[in-house]
């Protein structure tokens, strides 16, 4: 696990805060770096590595707050490994990334799996049942928590919602201009 959350200090945000609290940025820094490369190198080639911290490497927003600003510096040790994983968190969204690998490098990318957040968005939104916000996800994802599940070099994640059945994960919606304001959308 890494921690990802360069705090910039009291007051540095340029965003209107009345607490005066500071700003951050998505930073591993030199020190993880050095351990990190340390490590790897004690750790066999057949042994999958996982890589845990809060910011993305990578987001789908730009911004020093939703990305590390250093990650090619871990990909370019990551990308020498042939079983390795990312998981962050941080974007209230789930998404998988396939971050590219330096030219050269034993492989070409690096998953890195965006994991959904147990609060949703926030704990906000309308009371369910429970009493408790339905919280869904920035992407319409419910809130929720993942099984990790590791075999050997193999890996999968498991979404396990707050509420309700893990059956029927999916949910579609069409919320576009042509869907809003056509006949059948308007019934």
């Amino acid at each position: 696990a890494l921690d990802n959350v360069t705090y910039l200090g009291r007051g540095t945000s340029t965003t209107p805060n009345p607490r005066g609290v500071g700003a951050y940025r998505g930073e591993i820094g030199d020190a993880q770096l050095s351990f990190v490369r340390n490590l790897l190198a004690a750790i066999p080639q057949d042994r999958l590595v996982v890589i845990a911290l809060h910011i993305p490497l990578e987001a789908s927003w730009d911004g020093e707050t939703v990305n590390t600003r250093d990650r090619e510096d871990l990909l370019a040790l990551l990308c020498e490994r042939q079983h390795v994983v990312v998981l962050a968190g941080h974007m209230h969204a789930a998404d998988h990334r396939h971050l590219p690998c330096p030219a050269g490098a034993a492989r070409d990318t690096v998953h890195q799996h965006t994991l959904a957040a147990v609060s949703g968005s926030w704990w906000s939104g309308p009371m369910d049942d429970r009493g408790v916000p339905t919280s869904w996800q920035t992407d319409g994802a419910p809130n929720g928590y993942y099984l990790f599940h590791v075999e050997g070099t193999q890996y999968t994640t498991q979404f396990v919602p707050q509420a309700g059945s893990s059956q029927g994960l999916l949910r579609i919606s069409f919320d576009t201009l042509f869907y809003r304001y056509s006949p059948w959308a308007m019934r």
